[in-house]
């Protein structure tokens, strides 16, 4: 099939619509929670991809602010992927705060990556991992 231009926007809308990305404790084992009728059901972070429109804003913010050297430390630079990678965040479920469901947002987002370093690794990886966004239909590589 020929890299055709129109269907780039496809390309585009799956990054905005995210995957979902399980997880796991430390040991590797899937997190769970109980939903609203008692039954136990996988915690997991919906990511959008690095094709999306908040990946690319971000991403421009931060080359802007490279750009101006008044403003761009080491420290900037070094939290440029926590930053990119806390944009993506659409959705959780399974992730709480004292026993509580707990807000997803940017701050909470950032602070479940900083307490858990290997679930920020995977959804890292699931953001900038371009085969986690193909259509059903097509072969993943």
């Amino acid at each position: 099939m020929a890299l055709d231009l129109s269907r780039a926007s496809d390309v585009a809308e799956r990054h905005e619509k995210g995957v979902w990305v399980p997880v796991k404790d430390e040991a590797g084992k899937q997190d769970t929670y109980m939903d609203g009728n008692g039954q136990a059901q996988p915690s997991g972070i919906l990511m959008a991809g690095a094709y999306s429109r908040r990946y690319r804003r971000k991403k421009e913010e931060q080359d802007r602010r490279k750009l101006d050297q008044r403003t761009f430390t080491e420290g900037k630079f070094s939290n440029d992927g926590m930053e990119l990678v806390v944009a993506c965040v659409l959705d959780w479920c399974g992730i709480e705060a004292d026993g509580k469901p707990l807000d997803c947002t940017t701050h909470n987002a950032r602070a479940v990556f900083e307490a858990y370093p290997w679930v920020y690794r995977a959804c890292d990886e699931a953001v900038n991992e371009p085969a986690n966004f193909l259509p059903q239909d097509l072969p993943k590589r």
